[in-house]
């Protein structure tokens, strides 16, 4: 009889163990994915006639503008898919449009591509672990492909 009720405490203790870890490894996805669905995004920051200085000269930030980058790649057929934060493409054209909702104007800026800029390298877990000073142009090379 001793016997049977330590099989049965025994078993109990497997079963609650096995169900707390279980819901710790749900509870570890759950977060994972949020942290997933949120990387990249930047929190909104209200703007009320905030002033930026460069090179001494304060300038007011304008709301209401949308800015998007059109990235040309230099992708060739033969190219391997690569799932690494490294890659071979390189950016043969950058152009930012600026799109002022106010004035309902677009401002096309061209980026010269040999442009010398500080490019932050990543690393395989996609962290941040350094910068390097190259052409503009390797900035995806070295950058997070993805952007979803």
């Amino acid at each position: 009889m001793r016997k049977s009720f330590f099989d049965k405490a025994m078993c109990l203790r497997i079963a609650i163990i096995g169900l707390a870890l279980l819901f710790l490894i749900v509870i570890g996805l759950l977060v994972l994915r949020e942290w997933e669905k949120n990387r990249g995004q930047f929190p909104e920051h209200e703007m009320q006639d905030q002033t930026l200085v460069y090179d001494g000269v304060e300038y007011v930030i304008k709301k209401n503008l949308e800015t998007f980058l059109v990235i040309g790649l230099d992708k060739f057929n033969g190219d391997a898919v690569s799932d690494s934060y490294n890659n071979n493409e390189q950016a043969d054209f950058l152009m930012l449009f600026v799109f002022d909702n106010d004035a309902r104007e677009c401002t096309a800026i061209h980026i010269n591509r040999d442009t010398m800029a500080e490019i932050s390298v990543l690393g395989v877990a996609g962290d941040k672990i350094g910068t390097v000073t190259k052409q503009i142009a390797l900035a995806h090379t070295y950058g997070n492909k993805d952007v979803s």
